[in-house]
């Protein structure tokens, strides 16, 4: 018998609904970036800028260790 994780169909419907809130905010927060980029330090807008990256990330490692959370 595998001991392996699965994703299971509310682990899809999080991932997705993750992804689409994810995807439907960028933009808005990339603009309003844009329009403040004067205000900000080199150091303030590079943190900022690494935020949708670093989104991604954790949502591909949440991924990640739920479907091998059984190994």
């Amino acid at each position: 018998m595998m001991d392996r994780g699965r994703l299971t169909v509310p682990d899809i419907v999080y991932i997705t609904a993750t992804l689409a809130f994810v995807g439907a905010l960028a933009p808005v927060f990339y603009n309003g970036l844009d329009a403040n980029a004067g205000e900000l330090g080199t150091g303030e807008a590079y943190l900022f800028l690494l935020i949708g990256p670093l989104l991604t990330l954790v949502l591909m490692s949440v991924i990640w260790f739920k479907a091998t959370e059984g190994v």
